[in-house]
């Protein structure tokens, strides 16, 4: 296939056969790319609903066209941030439980230093390098990451700090990042990730797993605060997300007190 890269605006063969569409109510799109001779597609998952439905339904793409290929969960721990209140290996298990499969491997670790955290810049190399080190060791044939679009700007105006937001997420030319690699969901918003939940009644099941949070996990032990925090501009699109399709969020709240005890259980 030919596709233009977001990246570069040019074009360029894509290491893929086919494209799998998951169309939402307002009519945008998640596009799954697939190769008919891939052996493993990596698969960026945050904890997040974005990654999480990725995950999904990349499987469930696969599943249904009978393919031999694996996911490979990479998961990057970023020691400023939130750590998910379920794992991501919960999240795995819950979509290898609702698809019936056995096609997604154990989640792939990285930690991530607190210098490269702290900087924007080499927090982005960080996830470049690690993918593109599995792209070119052929542990996987291709990957995805799960950003989507920013909500419009009128829904963004009570934002926090939408100023700080990744403002290239503001529209979107290709899901194509690069000729292995690509962010299927970029041509959806918060609303259509959770209308996709919807009609793959995953609201109850899966919804519930994740966590949307970026507050600083700093600021989160001075305040005492609750987690997720609620507030931040991931939180609040989280919010508009779901509120936007007239469902309530599933996720749980969790007290400060709550969140040590999860978060000291699962690195036992």
């Amino acid at each position: 296939m030919i596709r233009t890269l977001a990246t570069t605006g040019t074009e360029e063969k894509i290491n893929a056969d086919f494209e799998f569409k998951f169309t939402a109510d307002s009519g945008s799109s998640t596009i799954i790319p697939i190769g008919k001779n891939w052996h493993t597609v990596g698969v960026q998952l945050s904890g997040g609903l974005d990654s999480a439905l990725l995950l999904f339904l990349t499987a469930k793409t696969i599943k249904e066209l009978k393919l031999n290929i694996k996911i490979q969960p990479i998961t990057m721990f970023i020691p400023t941030k939130v750590k998910n209140i379920i794992s991501t290996k919960s999240i795995v298990n819950k979509i290898n439980e609702i698809l019936d499969v056995d096609l997604i491997n154990d989640v792939l670790l990285f930690d991530m230093p607190i210098e490269d955290a702290k900087d924007p810049i080499k927090k982005d190399q960080f996830f470049i390098d690690k993918v593109r080190k599995l792209t070119n060791d052929k542990k996987i044939n291709f990957h995805f990451n799960g950003n989507t679009k920013n909500p419009p700007e009128e829904i963004r105006k009570s934002f926090i700090n939408d100023d700080l937001r990744q403002k290239n997420r503001d529209c979107a030319t290709s899901i194509y990042n690069s000729s292995h690699g690509a962010s299927p969901h970029y041509g959806m918003n918060k609303q259509d990730i959770i209308n996709l939940y919807k009609k793959n009644n995953l609201i109850n099941d899966l919804a519930p797993l994740t966590i949307s949070c970026d507050e600083n996990i700093w600021e989160i032990h001075k305040t005492k605060s609750s987690v997720p925090c609620g507030s931040c501009w991931w939180c609040s699109e989280r919010e508009w997300g779901f509120e936007s399709n007239n469902v309530k969020d599933p996720a749980k709240t969790l007290t400060y007190q709550e969140y040590l005890d999860i978060t000291n259980e699962d690195t036992q």
